[in-house]
């Protein structure tokens, strides 16, 4: 690898076209100045990043407040707030569920009037 370095850098300092820019020519710099480049973006990134990471932690806590995940709890109080969540689940669940029933049922309603035989 070395080697093959080495002939690069040799070829652009021998070269009667790349010999003024030589040093701005081949894998080394290329790597390094794209290693600069790939470190200001992420300096320039990082604050949004970090401001979208606090935002949703704070989303997620206040999430967790909502349905009672409060570690102080007794274990009796830590079955009621899963029980409490299985039921919205399963209410959010089975209203999605007619919402879909009734657009398939919809939908057949209106090939049958097309005179499709297909559900």
């Amino acid at each position: 690898m070395k080697s093959a370095l080495a002939a690069e850098q040799e070829f652009f300092i021998k070269s009667p076209s790349y010999s003024h820019i030589a040093k701005k020519q081949g894998t080394v710099y290329l790597s390094h100045r794209l290693n600069a480049i790939l470190e200001d973006h992420i300096r320039s990134c990082m604050p949004d990043i970090s401001n979208r990471v606090k935002t949703m932690l704070r989303d997620a806590t206040a999430e967790l407040e909502q349905i009672g995940g409060d570690d102080s709890q007794t274990e009796q109080q830590q079955r009621a707030v899963v029980l409490n969540c299985i039921t919205r689940f399963c209410q959010n669940f089975s209203e999605c569920m007619q919402v879909q029933s009734a657009k398939y049922f919809h939908r057949c309603k209106l090939n049958i009037f097309s005179g499709s035989v297909k559900a």
